[in-house]
């Protein structure tokens, strides 16, 4: 999938105006496309040059004068002729950034470098041609990809999409996740020479640690190693140092390829100071931790144990040193940092495992590369519809759920779960609970239909065949919220005799005691392990492969849970889902969950895509929720109905 373009300009002293291009981030292409950007205004702001306004961005005429096969356009209503301030020094501009079309509140700050060399107003050197120029996104700085147009370099970069709710841990225009063989492949496959990818990826380093505090006059260590990682280190140390920061440089080991030589040479000539291998860090407001890549296997030396405890913010570049980043596992000793800035595509090791804990933050800067076998996908917001009623809807054609569970004491679940379904679109929700709990839920929900099943406290087979057919009617059947212990029995003769869609989650997964009866059944069937209901029902760690085995052997839509939530199924490449975070490690978030994705599949999604939409819609949910305060499930229940109805 091709990357954003973003919107390019300098602007014009005398008339207040933009003067723009845009173009994709291919580098097979020699010339971008121009366009044009109306009803923007220009104006200073502490420095800066900034446009706002509604900014459209569309085609423009080309220019009959455009030189440099790069045509050029003035906003409406601007005199045409040469802008008073193209052959001065460049300028930075903040404009709005499109894709197809504009995308909200999502801004770019990009310097423009019309003739290689003429930046010394912003980092005081000459630029070599090479060097792609600096830019930030949403607070977030990525590298731009460069091209060079008959002398003339114009610029492009990866941005986060903006969207309700704020940007959640990780940048979700990144689709792949990669494991560290396969990332090393693409690297090695590439027809960008290793010295531009890793000018490129150094650059977002800076560009990152600048965002973390790194101004002129601030101290940054940079621990490198040895390999390429070591060099998008040295890479970093040159730009710091062009800026100003007080930058030291521990060199673990000699560098070993060409490129990471030379980055160490420019960073000495740039005025950053090298030194050998030390057990303890110097003293810093930074550390950028470019020891070991992403090939990284084993355990860190012990000589490390002091850095790893380092007294300030970390900055890894890629993934932590000590941490696998093809399974997320952390050695015995593992860097744990604040941020880390990866490349291209996120590593399987940045969502899996440990990996959580110490990477922080991830960003992903976009240094040119494309493709890569993905050991998985990330859900996008396009990957997660949301159905529309149509006008001649009725309660029962726009989605039915029943909801089987509530035992005494654990009536909570249940009425999170039906009531989540029903917040969520489903036009009839019931709960079908025993003789025991009905008369709560007369009173705790009245619009909710509360079919009683069975007697006394508990549910026998017999009870099983007599709630099968009262779910009949109903487009989706949920099984296991406060269903209780001591029911295998029971859901095994509901999983054999229904032949509708089934959605099997908590108590009901917790009662059987292997997949058999999920490998029998030929019916529609998602199931919604936490972590340990996986390993109890498969025996084995609840990892994305093993979540992909399962559902293989069974059929079913396996949506594995967790802080990362992964959603496989039989033939569909396995996706998570990265909407949500920590917030959602709250009591009754997976029974909202059930309600929710059981409620997009009776409005008629297939169960892929309620599982991938269910998942992502209560992740952006729970993180909305989480900016304004604590979060419990009943608020949950109320705050997903703005995202998915």
């Amino acid at each position: 999938m091709a990357g954003p373009s973003v919107v390019i300009g300098h602007r014009d002293r005398e008339h207040h105006g933009l003067i723009v291009g845009m173009g994709d981030r291919h580098l097979d292409r020699p010339h971008p496309e121009p366009v044009g950007m109306t009803e923007g205004r220009a104006e200073q702001i502490d420095g800066w040059f900034a446009a706002a306004g509604d900014l459209d961005v569309r085609p423009a005429d080309p220019s009959p004068s455009g030189s440099h096969g790069f045509h050029d356009r003035f906003l409406p209503g601007e005199p045409g002729g040469q802008p008073p301030g193209r052959m001065g020094e460049p300028e930075r501009v903040l404009a709005l950034m499109g894709r197809e079309a504009p995308i909200g509140e999502s801004r770019v700050f990009v310097e423009d470098c019309r003739d290689p060399g003429d930046v010394g107003e912003i980092d005081s050197h000459s630029h070599d041609a090479h060097e792609p120029t600096l830019a930030m996104s949403g607070g977030r700085r990525m590298p731009a990809v460069d091209y060079r147009c008959s002398g003339r370099q114009r610029r492009t970069v990866c941005v986060p999409r903006a969207g309700p709710g704020g940007p959640s841990l990780y940048d979700e225009t990144v689709q792949r996740v990669l494991s560290a063989e396969a990332s090393a492949e693409l690297d090695a496959s590439s027809s960008t020479p290793v010295d531009i990818l890793m000018d490129r990826a150094g650059l977002a380093v800076a560009l990152t640690a600048v965002d973390m505090g790194a101004a002129y006059g601030r101290r940054v260590v940079v621990l490198a190693g040895p390999g390429n990682n070591g060099g998008d280190g040295y890479v970093a140390a040159v730009y710091l140092a062009r800026r100003g920061v007080a930058v030291t440089v521990v060199a673990d080991a000699e560098p070993r390829s060409a490129p990471a030589i030379a980055a160490a040479r420019r960073a000495v000539e740039t005025g950053a100071r090298m030194v050998g291998t030390t057990d303890e860090p110097p003293s810093a407001d930074l550390l950028i931790d470019a020891l070991f890549g992403g090939g990284f296997h084993g355990d860190l030396h012990p000589r490390y144990e002091n850095w790893i405890r380092f007294d300030g913010p970390i900055l890894a570049v890629d993934v932590p040193s000590g941490l696998n980043a093809s399974t997320g596992d952390a050695g015995v000793r593992c860097f744990t940092a604040d941020r880390t800035i990866t490349f291209h595509a996120l590593k399987t090791g940045h969502l899996v495992g440990e990996g959580p804990r110490h990477c922080g933050a991830v960003e992903v800067a976009d240094i040119g590369l494309e493709g890569g076998d993905a050991d998985f996908w990330i859900v996008e917001e396009a990957d997660a519809p949301r159905p529309v009623r149509k006008r001649t809807s009725h309660k029962w054609s726009v989605g039915s759920v029943m909801v089987v569970g509530g035992s005494p004491g654990m009536t909570g679940a249940a009425w999170l779960a039906a009531r989540s379904a029903l917040r969520s679109g489903a036009g009839a929700v019931a709960i079908a609970t025993n003789e025991a709990s009905a008369g709560i839920y007369g009173l705790l929900a009245p619009e909710l239909l509360t079919p009683e099943v069975g007697g006394g406290e508990n549910w026998s087979p017999d009870d099983a065949v007599q709630l099968v057919e009262a779910a009949e009617r109903y487009d989706v059947l949920v099984v296991g919220p406060g269903l209780g212990e001591g029911h295998g029995d029971f859901v095994r003769t509901v999983l054999e005799r229904r032949q509708g869609a089934m959605l099997v989650d908590a108590d009901a997964l917790n009662a059987l005691s292997d997949i058999g009866a999920l490998e029998l059944r030929t019916a529609p069937t998602i199931i919604t392990p936490h972590g340990g209901e996986f390993s109890r029902l498969t025996g084995v760690t609840p990892e994305p492969s093993a979540a992909q085995r399962l559902a293989d052997a069974t059929g079913a839509v396996v949506l594995l849970k967790g802080p990362v939530t992964f959603i496989a199924a039989r033939g569909v490449p396995l996706t998570a889902s990265v909407s949500g975070g920590p917030e959602l490690a709250t009591i009754g978030t997976g029974d909202v969950l059930a309600g929710v994705t059981a409620a997009l599949w009776a409005r008629g999604l297939d169960p892929v895509s309620a599982a991938r939409s269910g998942a992502f819609w209560h992740g952006r949910s729970a993180h909305a929720l989480g900016e304004a305060g604590s979060i419990t499930a009943d608020r949950l229940a109320e705050e997903v109905a703005r995202w998915v109805t």
